[in-house]
């Protein structure tokens, strides 16, 4: 079981870093910090979701991620989710560690769905519809 929490953890590093492996180095270098996309656009948001991952793996910033950076992002990954730092993530620390990414996922997803709102244009409250005569 501590083997697959392990590798668990491991794959998330590494898939981060396979998925954004097809974003352009030159473009990172050039804006190192995504910018925000716009509210409703999915695939901007995703994007930039992937250039953010790709620049907290590149720890250098030279445009290309090595083992050594994608393992330090798993440990830090690891580190995170094993509470009590013995070395070793249980179960509970793995729920525990994922209740809280996902409590954060939801902050950001509230986030952008008051962004997403507020851009919608206002309807008036005392708006009557308008009736079409035949």
């Amino acid at each position: 079981m501590k083997y697959a929490i392990a590798a668990s953890l491991i794959c998330m590093g590494l898939s981060t870093a396979a998925l954004a492996a097809d974003t352009t180095p030159a473009a990172m270098k050039a804006a190192p910090a995504p910018a925000a996309a716009p509210a409703g656009d999915m695939d901007a948001m995703h994007r930039a979701h992937m250039e953010h991952m790709f620049n907290e793996l590149d720890a250098n910033h030279d445009g290309t991620i090595t083992r050594e950076e994608s393992n330090a992002y798993s440990n830090k990954k690891f580190d995170e989710a094993d509470a009590n730092k013995d070395g070793k993530v249980t179960k509970a620390e793995w729920d525990a560690a994922r209740e809280a990414k996902h409590k954060e996922w939801e902050a950001k997803h509230a986030e952008f769905k008051a962004k997403h709102d507020a851009m919608k244009p206002a309807t008036p409250a005392t708006a009557v519809p308008e009736v079409v005569k035949k």
